[in-house]
């Protein structure tokens, strides 16, 4: 029985809520601005050109226009300011709203009864309101039903003439059924829109993480983090903002491979890479440049801040229990930049790297000869 009731009203997931509440308040609030404009001008044109022939109505335009002049600036400020305001007031005020024109129309529907056996006018309200704006099917069933119980508790008051009011009830119950009906799939086709918007656009992010990330690490990619180095000289050279690249590559990784086998291996790999993650800041661009070899873009950092990075990475991998009691280490090279462009900087970056693993692995070999050596 509840999943039927939730079917029916139609239930947002929590993880959803608050960002399509804030989307379908935004529209919301556009609709009632502009309808609130047009009533206001239209209202208040009709009280003047037709005033005293209006059916005892003079009052209801006349009041109808004041409201929506007054409601006109109080929605545009809280359209401009409903991320400070709150999503909650927002729906309380956009309730109101929408419940006070309701009420305007049931009464512009009844008073005239005498005259015209009508209720168009709160009908168009109904619908008027079920099309164009996305209410909650649960807040729209209070909102309907509130103006159903108005009109048949003062329709009796205006049409006096049995049948006239036993088919008017008839049809106003029949028309309230039918805008819930329709507020509540508009409703939910505005949903399923979100929804549909928000798989597109976590499919395209995957896609381009695909494109741009190596699949077994989650790091860039070679050719991204050659990419991004070349933007971060463009940058270097025009700013003269320190720019560093190290490289780094998993010494003896191939005995790992030998004695542990492939599977142990790719895992030795990404502990690396998740080491350089928690390492490297937000800033700094990390990729997998092939293999066993990985590349840190270092933006905004010179030489001695580097080294003290590479340190902290070299500790941290030569301290990792990685699986099977593995026992790995790193050689890297740190070149900073002096105008090269990004081919010359990865050259000497990988110079370094080499020339770290010559002199006996684990170690940190930077710029012009500079090293470090870490046991």
């Amino acid at each position: 029985m509840s999943r039927l009731i939730k079917s029916v009203i139609t239930r947002v997931e929590p993880a959803d809520r608050e960002e399509f509440l804030h989307d379908v308040l935004r529209e919301n609030y556009l609709v009632m601005i502009i309808t609130a404009a047009l009533l206001a001008v239209s209202e208040t044109f009709i009280y003047i050109s037709f005033r005293g022939r209006l059916f005892d109505t003079d009052g209801v335009v006349l009041l109808f226009a004041v409201f929506n002049t007054v409601s006109l600036p109080i929605l545009a400020f809280i359209y401009f300011k409903i991320e400070r305001i709150g999503c909650r007031i927002a729906q309380a005020a956009q309730f109101i709203n929408a419940m006070g024109v309701l009420v305007f129309c049931c009464a512009l529907a009844l008073i005239p009864q005498k005259e015209f056996e009508s209720m168009h006018i709160y009908v168009i309200a109904l619908f008027a309101i079920a099309a164009f704006l996305h209410l909650h099917p649960l807040h729209s069933l209070v909102l309907y039903l509130t103006g159903f119980i108005i009109f048949n508790a003062y329709l009796p008051l205006y049409q006096t003439n049995e049948q006239a009011l036993l088919i008017m009830r008839i049809n106003v119950t029949i028309m309230n059924i039918a805008a819930w009906g329709l507020g509540r799939l508009v409703f939910r086709m505005r949903l399923t829109r979100f929804l549909d918007k928000r798989t597109i656009i976590e499919q395209n992010r995957k896609l381009a993480d695909m494109a741009t990330r190596d699949p077994m690490t989650g790091l860039l990619n070679h050719e991204t983090a050659y990419r991004k180095l070349c933007d971060e000289v463009v940058r270097s050279r025009r700013y003269g903002h320190p720019l560093t690249v190290m490289m780094l590559d998993i010494d003896n990784f191939k005995s790992v491979n030998d004695n542990h086998g492939h599977q142990a291996g790719d895992r030795v790999i990404r502990q690396v890479s998740e080491i350089l993650r928690e390492n490297c800041r937000r800033t700094d661009h990390a990729g997998r440049y092939g293999g066993e070899e990985f590349i840190c873009i270092l933006t905004d950092t010179d030489l001695p801040d580097s080294i003290a990075l590479a340190e902290r990475i070299l500790k941290a991998v030569g301290s990792e229990d990685f699986d099977e009691n593995i026992r790995v280490t790193v050689s890297i090279g740190l070149y900073g930049y002096e105008g090269e462009d990004a081919d010359e900087m990865i050259g000497e970056a990988d110079k370094l790297l080499y020339k770290a693993k010559s002199a006996g692995k684990n170690r940190i070999e930077a710029g012009a000869g500079v090293s470090a050596a870490v046991s």
